[in-house]
């Protein structure tokens, strides 16, 4: 898993905690906008970031909890109980799907070091496999071993006798 996506799943788990703390405090304080503002940034920030990584459903499923928020903090609507309700649903699913990614992400990077590490297997194989195969007929031990030969009197070639050319006669001797 990249660092990107580490970075996002630390950072989504402190935004969600964020959500649902200012959605309760949101609950016993309805007239304090400010609470509203601070869950609003937190599922911005996961909205923006899940885009960026690609993450659709997490985005869209943000992009909602972040319009209902923008509409509670905009609004003179009463914060009511069925509200409340949506809001603490609608996190507690988002939680869920963040963590559903995270599980996929882990899963596929243990896949992809699974399959590097085949590939190196299969490499180092091939290169194994490639090699020549080396018969040995009789092993040398010491004792077989040629020996030096001693330096004494080079040895002496034996004399050739120089035959004559074709188009000479043999002289006499």
């Amino acid at each position: 898993m990249s660092n990107i996506m580490e970075l996002f799943f630390k950072d989504s788990r402190n935004h969600i905690n964020l959500l649902v703390n200012s959605i309760i405090q949101f609950k016993k304080n309805p007239h304090d906008k400010s609470i509203i503002e601070d869950a609003f940034r937190a599922v911005h920030s996961i909205k923006t970031e899940a885009s960026y990584l690609q993450l659709e459903d997490i985005s869209m499923l943000s992009h909602e909890i972040e319009s209902e928020l923008d509409f509670l903090r905009t609004s003179e609507i009463e914060f009511s109980k069925q509200k409340y309700d949506d809001l603490v649903e609608t996190t507690e699913l988002l939680q869920e799907m963040i963590e559903m990614a995270r599980e996929e992400a882990l899963a596929g990077a243990d896949a992809e070091v699974e399959a590097e590490t085949e590939t190196e297997t299969e490499t180092e194989t091939e290169s194994s496999d490639s090699l020549p195969d080396v018969v040995l007929e009789k092993e040398i031990t010491p004792e077989e071993e040629p020996k030096p030969e001693e330096e004494s009197e080079p040895k002496q070639e034996p004399a050739l006798k120089e035959e004559p050319e074709p188009d000479k006669k043999p002289e006499p001797e």
